[in-house]
């Protein structure tokens, strides 16, 4: 019984010639869905004919355009889009005839709120007369999103920046208070010990006070190395070349891995921001080296062109596993804030910092800024850091504050 239905049901279908000469199997009753489906999507469809007047338009495309149908078919679409966006459609117009071709206009309208469509257009192949298909969709809605998201961006990016320099601000305050006065205290109750001891016959008591005088010492050197590393005065002094040779000989002193620094002699100072934040990459990166990497030796190389400078730091430890480094370019990463921040620094001198790792071969933390101004001194390279007032290679102070 169905196969007879089926049988009846086809022999009601008909061949229609198609224009490449081949025949097209159709059903009686099919044209009439299809104009239904065109009038209920959401996409404005015409058909236009070769010199781009509308021979059939749904009635979302005619809306696109302000325009009822009736006074859209007919008519040739240029004559319903502003001066500005004619050229455009000719250009869309002429690249169909060779393929597909995608566009985008701006149309305006009475209420003063530009709309923005998303043309797609196809020349219909060996069509007698010719014609094109177009289908236009709205994007008003999701450019206007865009806007707003990249407006809420740049605001968390100044935000994000304004507490970068805030948190440097507050790293060089501290290590100012820490310098002048809880280390001056430190060294004036050193004094009175000493004038203690001097005073003092009992020998238990003078080798208690001692005792207590040294570890003032200890303390004093602590707080003043805290304070270097806070904001290491050689850094707006000297410059980043003589801050990182500092910087990396206390490294090793303190955590026994040989770090190998390549900067060139004759390297120019950069823009103070500039060399904070490549600094703060150096200091954050070799942090992790000594907590993470399992590396007996590091390396830093700073290289500078004409137009940028670029940051190399690397180890020869365990390296980061893969699917860590894949979720380090989200927006929350196991990496830990410290990489994030590194990350947003670049960002913020228009700067980029890629980590790179292989199981076993160690890691490789790459920073590149641009420069944009330069300054004409050269780095007080002939003037070691190991000769800045009250620092020596240990990263320690000297044991007078």
């Amino acid at each position: 019984m169905r196969k007879r239905k089926r049988a009846a049901n086809t022999s009601k279908s008909q061949f229609i010639s198609a224009p490449s000469g081949g025949r097209v199997l159709t059903l009686p009753g099919a044209e009439h869905p299809d104009r239904v489906l065109l009038e209920t999507i959401n996409e404005g469809a015409a058909t236009l004919n070769g010199e781009g007047t509308v021979l059939y338009a749904n009635a979302r495309f005619a809306e696109f355009l302000n325009v009822s149908v009736g006074k859209f078919v007919g008519t040739p679409l240029r004559s319903h889009v502003s001066l500005s966006a004619k050229e455009k459609l000719s250009e869309l117009l002429e690249e169909s005839f060779r393929g597909n071709s995608r566009g985008e206009i701006i149309l305006e309208t009475p209420e003063g709120r530009p709309r923005l469509l998303q043309l797609s257009l196809r020349a219909v192949r060996d069509s007698n007369p010719q014609t094109i298909c177009v289908v236009a969709r709205e994007l008003t809605e999701l450019a206007e999103a865009n806007e707003a998201l990249k407006a809420n961006e740049g605001m968390l990016r100044q935000l994000s920046g304004r507490l970068l320099q805030l948190q440097d601000d507050e790293r060089r305050h501290i290590a100012r208070d820490l310098h002048d006065i809880t280390g001056q205290k430190l060294a004036f109750q050193s004094i009175v010990m000493s004038q203690v001891i001097n005073a003092t016959t009992d020998a238990a008591t003078k080798s208690a006070l001692a005792e207590c005088q040294e570890l003032t010492r200890q303390v004093g050197e602590e707080i003043r190395t805290l304070s270097y590393l806070l904001h290491p005065p050689l850094l707006d002094e000297l410059g980043l070349s003589s801050a990182v040779h500092w910087y990396t000989q206390g490294f090793e002193k303190r955590t026994g891995i040989h770090v190998e620094v390549d900067i060139p002699r004759d390297f120019l100072r950069l823009p103070a921001e500039v060399e904070t934040a490549l600094f703060r990459v150096i200091q954050e990166s070799l942090t992790n080296v000594h907590r993470y990497a399992e590396s007996p030796k590091a390396f830093i190389r700073v290289a500078r062109a004409s137009n940028e400078v670029k940051l190399e730091i690397g180890d020869y430890g365990k390296g980061v596993r893969t699917e860590i480094l894949k979720s380090s370019r989200d927006a929350m990463t196991p990496l830990g804030v410290g990489i994030q921040g590194m990350k947003e620094r670049m960002r913020q001198l228009s700067g980029h910092l890629e980590v790179t790792s292989r199981p076993n071969k160690g890691t490789v933390v790459t920073a590149t800024l641009p420069i944009r101004e330069q300054r004409p001194q050269t780095l007080a390279d002939s003037s070691p850091a190991g000769d800045a007032e009250d620092t020596d290679f240990n990263g320690k102070a000297d044991s007078t504050l």
